[in-house]
């Protein structure tokens, strides 16, 4: 341990003697710090649940993927003070994606706008796409506009607010607005619609109870 000491205090005296040596009459002195937004509240009718209900597996259409009825759920952000922020989205039950089920739904541009409803016995369920359409979208209280911007890309508006898995971020402009750019708001009121499509009935283990299992995170982004 000692020889060990004493090559660190050798290389330490040889650094300062250098440094002496190549010492410059200037110096630069770096401010940094961060202004952030007081945090925002994001909140979820019904504690965040969907409810599908109970699927006859009987009407489960053989050879067939089967298109759920709508449902929705309202969502609401609260600021103390206006902020312009974002919404970000993940999916926790990626590994259960199953391709192909975008084309059942119209409008829906790829699989990166679908959403996993789990597995059972290593057999995928199905699908579902969550959507924000400006209709059902107010900021302090006045219709907006829906906007979206992909990474590395700009901002676009939207006409449906699908939700996706591609990192995108959602976020909301006053529709006075000619640019896409989103603005500040104390508080955004919406209501998400989640459209759910089912695996084919010889796909699943239909002799027990198969749940939906879907499980999505939404994040607020300031900026």
């Amino acid at each position: 341990m000692n020889t060990i000491f004493r090559a660190a205090c050798l290389v330490a005296m040889s650094f300062l003697v250098a440094s002496t040596a190549w010492a410059m009459p200037t110096a630069d002195l770096t401010v940094t710090g961060v202004i952030r937004p007081q945090a925002c509240a994001l909140t979820l009718a019904g504690g965040g649940v969907v409810d599908l209900g109970v699927i006859p597996a009987g009407s489960l259409p053989k050879g067939r993927h089967l298109l759920l009825p709508p449902a929705r759920i309202d969502l609401a952000i609260n600021c103390a003070h206006a902020a312009r922020l974002a919404l970000r989205q993940d999916d926790n039950r990626a590994a259960s994606h199953l391709p192909g089920l975008f084309r059942l739904l119209p409008k829906t541009n790829g699989e990166y706008q679908m959403f996993g409803l789990g597995t059972v016995n290593g057999q995928k369920v199905g699908g579902y796409r969550v959507s924000m359409l400006p209709a059902d979208v107010t900021g302090d209280g006045v219709p907006v506009d829906v906007v979206y911007r992909d990474p590395g890309s700009y901002w676009i508006k939207t006409p449906n607010g699908f939700m996706s898995t591609n990192g995108a971020v959602h976020a909301w402009s006053k529709r006075d607005d000619d640019t896409a750019a989103p603005d500040s708001f104390r508080s955004i009121a919406a209501t998400l619609t989640v459209e759910a499509v089912l695996q084919k009935p010889e796909s699943l283990p239909l002799e027990r109870e198969v749940p939906l299992d879907g499980s999505l995170t939404f994040e607020l982004v300031y900026f």
